[in-house]
């Protein structure tokens, strides 16, 4: 897989930029995931809003470090069981990417 550059006209730029400008994040939806606290009650806005990252990934992943989750870069398409996603419409799956 190629390096993927990202051009955000700011040499590093912070996390809000790389992820409402890198990911399919909306304004509103990355502020809503912001409001929530870590393990320390600290909200994350704090926490992690004030850095810098490098890619959105790295933004991601440390974010979902966070929230407990685990971030995964690739999700590997021939893992997901058929039976998951047989009954979800062809065309509400393509508008929404249900799948990558």
């Amino acid at each position: 897989m190629p390096h993927r550059v990202y051009n955000f006209d700011m040499a590093a730029p912070n996390f809000h930029t790389l992820i409402t400008r890198g990911t399919s994040f909306t304004e509103e939806q990355l502020d809503h995931v912001l409001e929530n606290i870590d393990a320390n009650g600290r909200p994350l806005s704090k926490v992690i809003g004030n850095q810098t990252y490098q890619s959105p990934e790295e933004a991601l992943s440390v974010l979902c470090g966070h929230l407990g989750v685990d971030f995964i870069k690739e999700i590997p398409v021939n893992d997901i069981p058929v039976d998951l996603v047989r009954d979800i419409p062809i065309n509400y799956a393509k508008n929404h990417q249900v799948l990558p």
